[in-house]
This record gives C-alpha cells, sequence and structure tokens, in this order.
C-alpha cells in the first residue's frame, strides 16, 4: 500500500471532515474552514503548547495581519496522531538533521470550499510570508476543483516557481526568510457545483 492508502493516514485526513468555519474572512466569505494549535518540538519530543490566539505582523499578512484571531483547536486524536508526529519529525530533518534546535510549530487545517455561487481562496491575503523560518504545506485531498495554482516569489516580489499539488501527499517545504507564496482561487471543475482543496499548514519558528 501508499501511505495514501494506509489506515493512520485516512484516519487523519478524515478529519478534515470536522473543520470550522473561519470567522474572519473579510467581505463575509464563507469558503474557508480551519483548526489551529501550536506545538513546540525539542530533542524528538512533541508537546501541546496552551491553546493561544494566532498573531501576525502586519509586516507579513497586510490583510488579516495586527490582530488576535482564535480559532477552532485541532482536536486531542489528530494532534496525537502517529502520522503527524512523523510527519512533523521527518520534516524537520530536512533543515535541522542534528535536531539540536527546539521549535516552535504552527499547525494549521484548512479547507477551502468553491461553488458557483463563491470561488474558493486559499490565501485570501495574497502573496505573504508567514514570519516563520520554514513553512511546509501539504495537500491532503484535492475534489471537482480548478485552479489552485501554487505560486512562490522571492523577496522582490517576482515569481520564480509555480506548481499545482494534485495528489495526497504533494507537498512544498520553503525558506520563509526568503520566499514568499500565494496560490491562486479554486473554482468547480467543469460539470461539478462544488469543491474543496484540503492542506495541511506547518511553520516552524526557531527557539
Amino acid at each position: 500500500k501508499s501511505f495514501s492508502e494506509s489506515s493512520f493516514y485516512q484516519c487523519f485526513k478524515a478529519s478534515w471532515n470536522d473543520l470550522k468555519p473561519d470567522p474572519y474572512l473579510v467581505k463575509g466569505g464563507t469558503f474557508r474552514l480551519r483548526r489551529y494549535a501550536v506545538l513546540k518540538w525539542q530533542k524528538g519530543t512533541l508537546q501541546l503548547v496552551t491553546p493561544e490566539a494566532h498573531f501576525q505582523s502586519k509586516q507579513y499578512n497586510s490583510v488579516y495581519g495586527g490582530i488576535n484571531r482564535v480559532f477552532a483547536p485541532i482536536t486531542p486524536a489528530v494532534l496525537q496522531s502517529a502520522f503527524l508526529k512523523i510527519l512533523i519529525a521527518q520534516t524537520i530533518m530536512l533543515f535541522d538533521a542534528k535536531a539540536t534546535v527546539a521549535w516552535r510549530v504552527q499547525c494549521h487545517q484548512f479547507r477551502i470550499n468553491a461553488s458557483l455561487a463563491e470561488a474558493g481562496q486559499p490565501t485570501p491575503e495574497g502573496i505573504h510570508q508567514d514570519g516563520a523560518n520554514y513553512v511546509f504545506i501539504m495537500l491532503l485531498e484535492r475534489q471537482g476543483v480548478i485552479g489552485g495554482v501554487s505560486e512562490l516569489f522571492d523577496n522582490n516580489k517576482q515569481r520564480i516557481a509555480t506548481t499545482v499539488l494534485k495528489k495526497d501527499g504533494d507537498a512544498i517545504l520553503l525558506n520563509d526568510k526568503v520566499l514568499w507564496h500565494g496560490v491562486t482561487n479554486i473554482q468547480p471543475a467543469k460539470g461539478a457545483e462544488k469543491g474543496h482543496r484540503d492542506v495541511l499548514v506547518l511553520t516552524f519558528h526557531r527557539l
């Protein structure tokens, strides 16, 4: 079996059916569902940080920056899943192979819905940075939609790469200190009335 067919991945993926509306979308948007949690990784151990608001500087997020946003928490079952723990550990190995640094890990579950009445905006804030050291973005499911092109930009906001995350497990790892990123809108595919795009976003902050 591929990892995407494994039972522990399928249980993890199913949790995206239990996300909650994002109450901070401008202009009354209803297309984004999410959950959020903060973890601390140190010496191979993952710990949940006391629930807290999500804050970004306007320097990085011109639309939603400068305010404390409180989102529905990621459920204990997801946070304790073997899949998430292994994923975080393996990702950290890519940029901290000796595991000598403690990391603050912000975890975001996102579902972006698209319908004939409302396009889905994966990044309604546009081109942005997350104020992290590294950002990991993984696709969980893409169903009945077109669009959703991931774009990377240099510090001069010049586009340097594009890709489309198409299959479960397709992912991007980027250095948030030197790159900006964004994702184009999604719409229902031909013949579909609605669809969605599910992603996990992990931002890694050196402590």
